[in-house]
């Protein structure tokens, strides 16, 4: 299998073809990081619940950025993966 999170994979590629997993790996990082926050586990019992909620607060911080025009990178403003780092 080819794991994206494992570095070694990064060694041999292209930059243009590393620039392309950015997103990807930085969106299953944070997938791990809010399903095990605050806990010992890996995978605690309440992990698809804490992920459920961060899903819908960052839609929520997403749509009010769009309302006030406030969500886009190419204006120079907050937008994708800040948002989910916000």
């Amino acid at each position: 299998t080819f794991d994206i999170l494992d570095d070694s994979v990064l060694g041999d590629m292209l930059e243009s073809s590393r620039r392309s997993l950015n997103g990807p790996r930085d969106t299953l990082t944070i997938t791990k990081l809010v399903k095990s926050a605050g806990s010992r586990l890996i995978e605690p019992k309440d992990a698809h619940r804490r992920y459920d909620h961060f899903l819908r607060l960052v839609r929520c911080l997403r749509l009010w950025g769009k309302r006030r025009c406030l969500y886009s990178n190419k204006m120079g403003y907050l937008g994708g993966i800040n948002f989910n780092i916000l």
